[in-house]
């Protein structure tokens, strides 16, 4: 189990004996969002300045930052849980348009980008068949992304009007 705060503050326990494995002090501005791999080898930790860090979880020490321009910020990521594909995907806000990028979690590059979305992204959530993304949008649009394609296969606007989508999830059926 992992929590970020506000206050950059990162922990990583051990389930359930709640025993702190990781407990990282001010390694972001604040913790914005974060995912594991599915091996559980890494976390993937992004803060509200833009930056992301990936962790290997038994060394217990930041392995390596994604690299991105001094224009983005990488704001909500996932790592694709199929087991198919070694996959890290982001939201990355550049400028005033919002992509979806994808990183090869074997050598930490990023291999492609895709303007999905017109307006920003609050949440990223991904298939646990790794089939499709979801975003939900800071004004309460929902879109569902085919992954294979990297194309929208659907948009619900307004299911949450004016309202940030603030959680969003696959069921795993």
């Amino acid at each position: 189990m992992t929590i970020g705060g506000e206050d950059g503050h990162l922990r990583l326990f051990e389930w359930p004996s709640l025993r702190i494995l990781l407990d990282i002090l001010k390694e972001h501005k604040s913790v914005r969002d974060m995912d594991f791999s599915l091996d559980t080898e890494f976390l993937a930790s992004t803060s509200t300045d833009g930056s992301t860090r990936v962790w290997k979880i038994d060394d217990g020490v930041p392995l390596t930052s994604l690299t991105r321009n001094s224009d983005e910020k990488i704001e909500c990521c996932r790592f694709l849980k199929d087991g198919s594909k070694p996959f890290l995907f982001c939201t990355v806000q550049k400028g005033d348009k919002v992509v979806s990028a994808v990183w090869d979690i074997n050598t930490w590059n990023r291999i492609g980008h895709k303007r999905l979305l017109r307006k920003p992204a609050a949440i990223l959530s991904i298939s646990l068949d790794g089939k499709y993304l979801a975003l939900g949008s800071k004004d309460g649009d929902l879109f569902v992304v085919e992954v294979k394609k990297m194309e929208i296969s659907h948009c619900s606007k307004r299911l949450h009007p004016g309202t940030c989508i603030s959680s969003l999830e696959f069921c795993p059926q």
